[in-house]
C-alpha cells in the first residue's frame, strides 16, 4: 500500500518502492516524520512580528543616541518608541483601534524598508540589501496577517 506524505500544505506526494521477491510484488512505502516547525510557526505569527517591530524601533533609538547630532531627534525617537510599545501592548490585548494603527505602522515601515533596500542600498552591500528587503517583506507579511485577523474579528 502506498502512503501519502504531506511535504507542504499544498503538495502531497505518494511514494512507493516496488521490488520482486520470489515472484511476488511487494510494496514498501516511504514515510517521513514531517512536522511543522514550531519555531517557524512562531516567527510567522503576529506576536513575533510586533516584537521585531519594537526591537527595530529600539535599535533606531540606540543608534540615534549614539550619534547625538540632533537632540530633538532623540526626543522624537523616544516618543515614537513609547507609542509603538503602547500600541503593541494594546494590539496584543485585542484592541481594534490600536490594531488598525499597527496595521498602518507595519505597512508603512514594511514598504519603506523594502524600497530602501531595493533602490537605495548599493549592490556592493549585498548583505544589507538582502536584509532590508527581507525585513520589509516580513513587516508587510505581518500587516497582512494582522489585517486578516481584524477582518475576521469585525465579521463576528
Amino acid at each position: 500500500m502506498a502512503r501519502r506524505i504531506l511535504l507542504l500544505p499544498w503538495l502531497q506526494l505518494t511514494s512507493a518502492l516496488c521490488f520482486r521477491k520470489s515472484e511476488q510484488i511487494k510494496m514498501v512505502s516511504l514515510s517521513f516524520p514531517l512536522r511543522q516547525s514550531s519555531l517557524l510557526k512562531y516567527l510567522l505569527g503576529i506576536n513575533s512580528v510586533l516584537i521585531v517591530y519594537v526591537l527595530l524601533r529600539s535599535i533606531q533609538l540606540i543608534y540615534t543616541l549614539e550619534q547625538a547630532e540632533n537632540p530633538s531627534m532623540i526626543l522624537i525617537r523616544s516618543l515614537s518608541l513609547i507609542v509603538v510599545i503602547a500600541l503593541t501592548y494594546m494590539t496584543y490585548k485585542k484592541n481594534n483601534i490600536a490594531s488598525w494603527a499597527m496595521v498602518c505602522f507595519l505597512a508603512i515601515s514594511g514598504i519603506g524598508i523594502f524600497i530602501f533596500g531595493l533602490f537605495t542600498v548599493s549592490m556592493s552591500q549585498y548583505v544589507m540589501k538582502v536584509f532590508n528587503i527581507l525585513l520589509g517583506l516580513y513587516f508587510f507579511y505581518g500587516t497582512i496577517i494582522l489585517f486578516k485577523s481584524l477582518r475576521r474579528n469585525d465579521s463576528n
